[in-house]
């Protein structure tokens, strides 16, 4: 039952992307047409319309709670990419909604694309993503999260 996972009491370092659906993640927050685009797995299905969650830059953002609490270090995102446009964000985490861990600061960055995250290893169970800056609209879309990252990050 437990291969995906390496047991450390009282939570698990999950070995596989632990926020999708069939793992009982859940996006809390965010707008999108399909309700689970950001965790559904599709990374390949999306366009101006649709397979992307987002929020309103300044008044919002998006929020996946886990099924349990883990202890996650890397997580990977991808931005909408549809065209040249690129976002700031950060990205915080939690395990009870009111201490918060801001874990990656992109706010000073022009991100564009898959963008690969690593941080110390810290127990989680909520996680928010806020952009900042969208050098074309006042939206930050997010395609797709996985936390840890499906692929091996090289440590600077």
């Amino acid at each position: 039952m437990f291969q995906n996972f390496i047991p450390i009491l009282p939570y698990s370092v999950p070995t596989r992307n632990i926020t999708t659906v069939e793992d009982h993640a859940r996006v809390v927050e965010g707008v999108s047409r399909c309700r689970n685009a950001l965790i559904n797995g599709d990374k390949t299905s999306y366009d101006w319309d649709s397979g992307y969650t987002c929020h309103q830059i300044g008044s919002g953002l998006i929020m996946i709670q886990l099924a349990q609490p883990y202890i996650i270090s890397s997580m990977r995102i991808l931005l909408w990419n549809c065209d040249d446009r690129f976002y700031s964000y950060y990205v915080a985490v939690s395990t009870n909604q009111n201490d918060w861990i801001t874990v990656v600061d992109k706010t000073n960055e022009e991100c564009r694309g898959w963008q690969e995250l690593v941080f110390d290893p810290l127990p989680v169970v909520y996680i928010r993503l806020v952009g900042t800056k969208n050098s074309i609209n006042e939206v930050f879309h997010v395609v797709h999260l996985e936390a840890p990252s499906s692929v091996p990050i090289a440590i600077k």
